[in-house]
């Protein structure tokens, strides 16, 4: 009954085998907006990417992992025949995430929402991908749209295959994100906090 008037995803696990469900909340309003089956032995929303089962081979064969931030994302890209992508379940990026991708891939281009909380959660994501030896990069989708709608207008695949290209630092990204932070606090007392 938690999921019922939701559009249900299953969820699976590296090998492909179904181990979870997420659900999307239709009517607007609704509450929470996504919702995933609770965590069990099986299923761990911190050890699970979406989508992993079909992207893996992609990721291992062009050694680069685009990471989104939800279902609808990567069924669009992947849709849109871009196969290296994953998605998180509602949770931050962490070091299992890292870890899983690091064995597949050289290269990680993090394509969150262009609102305060996607760039929230790219900030989180940077932090727990230092940790970790790979090369990793922001890409921030044009006009302020989710992966989904870019590819939905006319030249939305170039558009977006640009952005990757373009796709910032992740250390570059970071700097500059507190030097904005830096020159938004008001006064010497800000500042220092800051």
């Amino acid at each position: 009954d938690g999921f019922r008037g939701r559009l249900m995803f299953p969820i699976h696990d590296e090998l492909g085998n179904c181990i979870a469900f997420g659900a999307r909340a239709l009517q607007e309003g609704d509450e929470p907006k996504y919702l995933n089956s609770p965590d069990s032995p099986l299923f761990s929303k911190g050890r699970t990417l979406y989508a992993l089962h079909h992207a893996r081979r992609a990721i291992i064969e062009t050694k680069h992992a685009l990471i989104v931030e939800g279902y609808v994302d990567a069924l669009a890209l992947h849709a849109a025949g871009i196969k290296n992508v994953v998605a998180t379940l509602g949770t931050a990026l962490t070091k299992d995430h890292a870890r899983t991708l690091q064995r597949m891939a050289e290269r990680i281009t993090l394509v969150f929402d262009p609102d305060t909380a996607g760039e929230r959660a790219a900030d989180r994501a940077v932090e727990t991908f230092l940790a970790v030896p790979i090369d990793v990069r922001i890409a921030k989708l044009p006009d302020g749209l989710d992966a989904d709608e870019l590819l939905a207008r006319e030249g939305g695949r170039a558009e977006f295959d640009q952005a990757i290209e373009a796709g910032e630092d992740a250390l570059a990204w970071m700097v500059r994100r507190f030097r904005a932070d830096l020159r938004g606090a008001s006064g010497m007392s800000g500042q220092q906090q800051r």
